[in-house]
């Protein structure tokens, strides 16, 4: 919530300078420090959360893995209408039986 109005309150304090053409030094030497800095801030704030997060997502699947016994299998795809006791490689379905 607060990088939010953040971001607005950057935003609403360019309009001066982009629409009014504001030339003047001390309106835009803060400006630009100030939202240079606010955006690093909120970029690094973020990407922090988002590495906690990734984190907390390893751990849970790792717990999962621990209470199952160990990884899953991968995943295998099979066509359509096969079924679980079939093996992979069994043409029964498609030969013609004459």
């Amino acid at each position: 919530m607060l990088e939010a109005v953040a971001m607005l309150i950057i935003i609403m304090a360019w309009w001066p300078a982009i629409f009014l053409r504001w030339d003047a030094l001390w309106y835009r030497l803060p400006l630009y420090v100030v939202s240079l800095v606010t955006v690093g801030v909120i970029f690094v704030r973020r990407m922090r959360r988002l590495h906690e997060a990734l984190s907390y997502s390893r751990r849970l699947i790792e717990q999962q893995q621990q209470l199952r016994g160990g990884p899953l299998p991968p995943l295998t795809l099979r066509p359509p209408g096969a079924g679980h006791n079939q093996p992979e490689g069994d043409d029964r379905d498609t030969q013609d039986e004459a």
